[in-house]
């Protein structure tokens, strides 16, 4: 019997939360998926209209962080700017109320880690410092996933043996996953 790993708690890396939104009518009202996406998109776009309406029954727990709203601050576009920090708000909110209810995070132990794994090089294979930050939360946060849309400098870089106890997943692999037991919720 196989059995299939599905992720209860799941930090949002800052690209998906701008994909989130930028295919929100697609995701969350089913509407049609535009003509012309790339194949990674369409796929991306079923994987997490799958996975937000299996999570409405089965309560996934969504983390983001304040470098998060640090990234998302610093998009120039002043409208998507504005919409962005609409779509962290409710993200956000979601998560504190989660945070809250686990009593054992800590904002000051997100941030120490972070410092730590930064000294220590335990993160060094990912090059974007506010990567290694984000990802030192998710683990600092307890996060079983790391939902991230990054091939090229997170998901290329991610050997199973990395060791830091979290599990890097795109959309799609997270929503293969959901797909195998959505019936189940």
């Amino acid at each position: 019997m196989t059995v299939i790993n599905i992720p209860r708690r799941v930090f949002l890396d800052t690209n998906v939360i701008n994909f989130i939104m930028d295919y929100s009518d697609s995701i969350f009202e089913n509407a049609e998926i535009q003509a012309g996406l790339p194949l990674r998109d369409i796929a991306d776009i079923e994987a997490l209209r799958l996975i937000f309406e299996t999570g409405a029954r089965a309560h996934w727990e969504l983390a983001v962080s304040n470098v998060t709203y640090v990234e998302i601050t610093n998009t120039v576009d002043k409208s998507r700017r504005k919409a962005l920090q609409g779509w962290f708000s409710e993200t956000w909110s979601y998560w504190r109320d989660c945070f809250d209810e686990d009593g054992g995070l800590s904002d000051d132990h997100a941030n120490k880690l972070a410092v730590e794994m930064e000294c220590s090089g335990a993160l060094a294979m990912f090059p974007d410092p506010c990567d290694r930050t984000l990802i030192a939360h998710a683990i600092a946060y307890n996060c079983d996933a790391f939902c991230t849309r990054d091939s090229r400098t997170i998901l290329k870089k991610v050997s199973p043996n990395i060791g830091v106890g979290i599990e890097f997943l795109s959309p799609q692999s997270w929503g293969a996953r959901v797909k195998c037991v959505a019936a189940l919720f």
